[in-house]
């Protein structure tokens, strides 16, 4: 992927103030983290964000739902917990997004539920043209 439009879904900047930046920021937030790390190492296209409490985030205003992210937006960061990363991954699709890597875990390796979840994600990497990524661990 090469993507010039990204979009963090799940961007966050609730917590400690993050006295460089001025505003305010949780250190261990995965959707703050992955804005952050857009910004600091040269990302050059446009940034999205979706947040589902928020208007804006770090002084860009977010889009309630994936679905309202303006057309054009190649690459999807899901910053989400596992019982949102099936339907944010559909959405992604119907959005005409590109692709997709999620930091959530907590699928095949918890038994039958995330195993039928992990499933459904596979099913979707059968749509021409979309790329996913899943890890399921960290470490992984």
């Amino acid at each position: 992927m090469t993507p010039r439009r990204c979009d963090a879904d799940g961007a966050s900047a609730t917590g400690p103030v993050d006295r460089d930046r001025g505003h305010l920021a949780r250190a261990r937030s995965i959707g703050f983290n992955c804005l952050r790390n857009l910004e600091n190492f040269g990302f050059d296209g446009e940034i999205a964000l979706v947040s589902r409490s928020r208007s804006e985030v770090s002084g860009r205003p977010c889009a309630a739902q994936i679905d309202d992210l303006p057309s054009g937006v190649d690459a999807a960061l899901l910053c989400l917990p596992r019982a949102g990363i099936v339907d944010a991954l559909e959405a992604c699709v119907r959005r005409g997004i590109g692709g997709a890597v999620s930091f959530a875990s907590g699928f095949a390796e918890t038994g039958e539920r995330g195993r039928r979840e992990q499933a459904r994600i596979a099913r979707s990497r059968a749509t021409p043209g979309w790329r996913s990524s899943v890890r399921t661990a960290w470490g992984s």
